[in-house]
């Protein structure tokens, strides 16, 4: 199998060189020197391999993939918990920790012994496979709308201020139409800002939606040779007038909607279109995936789209983030298994991937098992 990954034959990726966690949900104290490349940790249910996935993820973070209250993630009989990991960047040698006190109730990260915050330009980056992605395709736009922000507030720290000052100021907006006193001169003030903000937000997610788009269509037939075409075209929740999109665009065709509305936010006392309300779509074989294709096709698309994640955060950055990949074989039959298990042993960056069946298939020696057992990590053969 062959999932070209950019055209580029110099590979540069994040890999962690060595992760310390103590007191982290079930794990007392972890640790580990992976490998650069393919590392599968194996173990029954509830032994703490999702566990190990979500201090990673905490790690890069600030919060979890499973709870986002932090006294869910200490250790039973601990008042707090400590992440740490050395790794590499562009070569680089780096140090971020982790400490959350729950007495003091100070969480506080570090990169290199300074203080720093979770958008720093040095901290690890990741994309992440949980169960619950599988509902990107079939579930509620939210997770969509979550999906690219994610990666686009990876990809940028612009992107990542503007989105949060597009929710600042539709709270501001919604908090007006609640009260009733959204006047005609708070509008002509407030609408402006909301929908300049809005058209950036709408663009950057057009462009991401359209590089992943163009990553999957290819992509989706290598790992999946019997399916048939797939396809991903952002919705905007508003008619755009024009022929092509820009931001002048966009804000004029907003404001136009957002006036025409007047009526129904009173009744519903909320801002009925923009980012917040935009969608994705998926297609499988020209027809909606979420209605028409069948669970195991959902599950390759979700799979490929991750891949797909990759790749399109190469092409921006001109590196490989982290994957991180929670239970992903129990949604494949055993030749897709195969396939995504050959191409991560010979991906050119690091992976964690987590099942409670044991791998018997051949991979390449660089590929590294650990067992998880009632929190404690062995390596294995």
């Amino acid at each position: 199998m062959c999932w070209c990954l950019c055209d580029s034959k110099r590979y540069d990726a994040l890999h962690i060189e060595k992760l310390n966690i103590k007191d982290f949900r079930n794990l007392e104290g972890i640790e580990l020197q992976p490998s650069a490349r393919l590392n599968i940790v194996t173990g029954s249910n509830g032994q703490g391999k999702t566990s190990l996935i979500e201090a990673v993820y905490v790690l890069i973070t600030g919060s979890s993939f499973r709870s986002g209250v932090d006294s869910d993630l200490v250790r039973k009989g601990s008042q707090g918990y400590q992440l740490a990991c050395w790794y590499d960047k562009g070569g680089r040698s780096l140090d971020a920790t982790l400490v959350c006190d729950l007495l003091s109730g100070i969480k506080k990260l570090k990169i290199n012994q300074k203080k720093a915050s979770f958008n720093h330009a040095d901290r690890l980056n990741l994309v992440c496979f949980t169960p619950d992605d599988l509902f990107l395709v079939k579930g509620l736009p939210g997770k969509r709308r979550a999906f690219l922000d994610f990666l686009l507030s990876q990809l940028s720290a612009d992107y990542s201020a503007g989105i949060q000052q597009y929710r600042s100021v539709l709270k501001k907006r919604n908090e007006f139409i609640k009260s009733g006193s959204f006047s005609d001169k708070i509008r002509e003030g407030l609408d402006p800002l909301l929908v300049e903000q809005a058209a950036r937000v709408i663009l950057a997610r057009v462009n991401i939606t359209s590089m992943l788009n163009n990553i999957v269509q290819p992509l989706f037939q290598e790992f999946d040779p019997a399916g048939e075409g797939v396809a991903m075209k952002y919705a905007v929740s508003f008619q755009v007038d024009g022929v092509r999109i820009n931001q002048a665009v966009l804000e004029q065709s907003m404001l136009a909607r957002l006036g025409s509305d007047r009526e129904k936010e009173a009744v519903l006392k909320r801002t009925l279109c923009g980012p917040h309300v935009d969608d994705v779509h998926f297609y499988y074989n020209g027809q909606n995936a979420r209605l028409y294709a069948s669970q195991g096709q959902q599950r390759s698309l979700v799979v490929t789209l991750k891949i797909a994640e990759i790749i399109a955060f190469y092409r921006v950055k001109q590196y490989y983030p982290v994957l991180l990949l929670d239970e992903v074989l129990a949604e494949l039959d055993d030749e897709k298994r195969g396939r995504l298990l050959t191409y991560l042993a010979n991906a050119p960056f690091q992976s964690f991937l987590t099942s409670v069946e044991e791998i018997d298939q051949e991979l390449p020696e660089q590929t590294a098992f650990y067992s998880m057992q009632e929190g404690r990590l062995t390596a294995a053969g």
